[in-house]
């Protein structure tokens, strides 16, 4: 995932393994200054959680170059009973990163995946993630979104914006969101109802208007 800055600047954001295997999936932030791109930093620490960090991740960045960078927290094996997270990770654009996370969007034992993050010039931080559906036994996903409008310390209740009974993911957010015609959000669902991972998707639009984040 990249985000654009100001003053030509850009981060990027991307998960890696050191070990050669899946289960140990770390996530590395990388910033643009305008010229070059400076020396990658890891931004997690699974050996202190023995966790895996899977390998979904957005990144965004407001007008004050400030950096959010997401991602998932899972776990290693299926009968781990501690809950899986969604993270959020922050710092100015010349701080350093420093563990741990800087907030918790959502904890729950059912997995979280595929998130996307931008920042809009109220400086609202706009994100969609993947997660599954609970007490599903047919394997769907639901796409939920939320906002923070104080810089990721508090975040609103979900909001689900995939359609029911549809298997949903991948979803996107514009990459500019507008007062005057609201978030967009593109995503991939099953084409029919109640069928998980289904070969044949439909790519669905979704648009909130803005008043639903003014309004809380």
């Amino acid at each position: 995932s990249l985000a654009a800055g100001p003053d030509g600047r850009m981060t990027a954001i991307w998960d890696n393994s050191l070990t050669g295997t899946m289960a140990r999936r770390e996530v590395f932030v990388n910033q643009y200054d305008g010229s070059a791109w400076q020396e990658a930093v890891r931004i997690s620490d699974t050996s202190t959680v023995d966790r895996d960090h899977n390998r979904y991740t957005s990144i965004a960045m407001d007008a004050q170059s400030t950096i959010y960078a997401f991602y998932t927290l899972s776990v290693i094996s299926g009968s781990d009973p501690r809950p899986r997270k969604v993270l959020l990770h922050k710092k100015a654009w010349l701080s350093k990163w420093t563990l741990p996370e800087t907030a918790v969007l959502e904890s729950d034992t059912i997995s979280f995946m595929d998130i996307s993050a931008v920042v809009d010039s109220a400086q609202v931080i706009h994100v969609t993630y993947r997660r599954d559906i609970k007490a599903d036994t047919l394997g769907l996903d639901e796409t939920a979104y939320t906002f923070s409008k104080d810089g990721g310390a508090t975040w609103a209740p979900r909001l689900v914006v995939s359609r029911p009974k549809h298997d949903a993911g991948y979803a996107t957010i514009g990459n500019r969101v507008r007062r005057a015609y609201g978030i967009d959000i593109l995503l991939r669902e099953s084409q029919d109802e109640n069928v998980g991972d289904q070969s044949t998707t439909a790519v669905v639009y979704a648009n909130i208007p803005y008043s639903f984040v003014t309004s809380v």
